[in-house]
C-alpha cells in the first residue's frame, strides 16, 4: 500500500486542434478505473463538455477545470517503471475482476435484460475478456463428406465476446462479420450467426487454405487483436491441446471452466 494513496475521481479528455491542446470534456464521479467501477458498480458522475459557441458560464467553468494541472507535476516526480517493476511483479497477484451476482441486475444495463439471450456475471466476463476458448471434437462436415468442417457451435450468448448485441434474434440470423486469423495465414472475414440449433455458430477460416488441414479434436482460443479501419473486430485463433490450455490459463486470469450439454468445455481468459 502506498504511504499516500493516489485516488482521484476526475477524468479530463483532451482534444488536439490545430496543434493546440485544449480540454473539451471533464467527467467527475465515483467510478474507479476498475472492473467494478466501469462495469458492475452503481456509480454516479457528471459530464461537462464544451462546444462552440462558448458562453460566459462555459468560459468560467472551463477556467476552473483548466486549473486541474496536477498531472504534469505528479508525472515529473514519478518513479521510472524500471525502478519498481521488479518489486511490483513479486507483490502482484492475479485476481478475477469483481463481478456482481446475476440477480442483482445491474449488469443487465450492459449485456443482459428481458429480451437478451445472456446476462449476469459470465456475460460481463465474455464482453470484456481477452480471450475465449472452446473444446472442439469432430466438426460437422458442412463442406462435404470428404472435407474438414469449418463451423464451430458455441454456447448461445457467446456472440457478445465477438462484439455483437445480446438481444434475442430469430433462428438462422447472421449476427455479423469478424476477421479471424490463424497463425501463419492471412486474416479472413468470417460470419457469426445464431443457428437453427439455437447456438452461436462461428464460421472458421477454410481448412487447408486459410488455416490448418482440420480443426477437429483440438482446443481453439480466440484472442482479441483490435479492429479493421471499418471497425470490424479482429481475432487471432490459436489451436492447442490440454497442455496448451493449461499454459493459457496460467498466463492469464481465467474464468471458471464451463461445460456445454454435449460435454464440450469452454471458458474465458480475462487478462
Amino acid at each position: 500500500m502506498p504511504a499516500s494513496p493516489f485516488h482521484p475521481k476526475a477524468y479530463a479528455v483532451d482534444n488536439v486542434a490545430k496543434g493546440e491542446k485544449s480540454v473539451f470534456g471533464i467527467f467527475l464521479g465515483s467510478g474507479n478505473l476498475t472492473g467494478s467501477g466501469l462495469l458492475t458498480g452503481s456509480e454516479c458522475g457528471v459530464l461537462s463538455y464544451w462546444s462552440e459557441p462558448v458562453g460566459s458560464q462555459q468560459k468560467a467553468m472551463f477556467s476552473a477545470y483548466d486549473g486541474m494541472s496536477w498531472f504534469e507535476k505528479v508525472w515529473e516526480n514519478a518513479a521510472p517503471i524500471s525502478e519498481i517493476i521488479t518489486k511490483y511483479s513479486k507483490l502482484w497477484k492475479k485476481s478475477k475482476p469483481p463481478i456482481m451476482e446475476e440477480d442483482e441486475g445491474i449488469v443487465d444495463l450492459y449485456v443482459g435484460g428481458p429480451d437478451h439471450v445472456i446476462g449476469g456475471d459470465f456475460a460481463v466476463a465474455l464482453a470484456s475478456a481477452k480471450g475465449f476458448w472452446i473444446e472442439v471434437r469432430e466438426l460437422y462436415k458442412n463442406r462435404g463428406p470428404n472435407e474438414a468442417g469449418n463451423q464451430v457451435d458455441t454456447p448461445r450468448g457467446t456472440r457478445v465476446f465477438f462484439g455483437f448485441s445480446p438481444t434475442a434474434v430469430a433462428r438462422d440470423t447472421v449476427l455479423g462479420q469478424v476477421v479471424l486469423q490463424n497463425e501463419g495465414f492471412e486474416p479472413v472475414a468470417c460470419s457469426v450467426r445464431f443457428a437453427n440449433n439455437q447456438m452461436d455458430k462461428v464460421n472458421l477460416p477454410i481448412p487447408g487454405a486459410d488455416g490448418p488441414a482440420s480443426y477437429d479434436n483440438s482446443i481453439l482460443l480466440f484472442e482479441r487483436s483490435g479492429s479493421t479501419s471499418h471497425g470490424t473486430p479482429k481475432f487471432r485463433i490459436l489451436i492447442g491441446d490440454e497442455a496448451d490450455l493449461e499454459k493459457w490459463k496460467d498466463e492469464s486470469s481465467s474464468e471458471e471452466e464451463r461445460t456445454m450439454q454435449s460435454g464440450r468445455r469452454y471458458g474465458v481468459l480475462l487478462s
